[in-house]
């Protein structure tokens, strides 16, 4: 095999000619606005305990409060929003467009001891707040054990 018959090949040349292909079959997909409603899963929590309470801490920023609906069903939380697309005439030619329609939703397990039906729930700033009181917790009592 003379030099010249030789072809220099990389293992990412086979990458490459499949995202050209990909964008062929999908010319959208490498455009840079996009009307991607919101993923159901990304809702994003901060769970931690305080003066004997479950605290949870969800960010829904431009959600109104009437859109978001919290569940509670044995140890089961649930927390669901949605946030309706503005009737909203396009005259502008967006260059990007993450802010959308879409609807959230997470679920998680709490601890067994919580009074679900003593939670209580705030909005504000984007974000809601769920405080779920947990069950007092008895004292362990040291028992001696005598001889005889």
């Amino acid at each position: 095999m003379t030099p010249s018959q030789l072809q220099r090949t990389s293992p990412f040349d086979q990458f490459r000619t499949m995202s050209t292909l990909m964008d062929r079959l999908f010319p959208w997909s490498s455009e840079v606005a996009t009307d991607m409603p919101a993923m159901l899963d990304n809702l994003p929590l901060d769970v931690y305990e305080k003066d004997g309470n479950i605290v949870v801490k969800a960010a829904l920023p431009g959600i109104k409060q009437q859109d978001v609906k919290i569940n509670i069903t044995d140890d089961l939380l649930q927390i669901s929003a949605e946030r309706k697309d503005e009737s909203e005439v396009r005259t502008a030619d967006y260059y990007l467009k993450e802010y959308s329609a879409g609807n959230w939703f997470r679920s998680l397990r709490l601890p067994a001891d919580v009074m679900a039906d003593k939670a209580a729930a705030t909005y504000a700033d984007g974000f809601v707040t769920l405080t779920i009181p947990r069950k007092p917790t008895s004292t362990p009592r040291t028992i001696e054990v005598k001889v005889g």
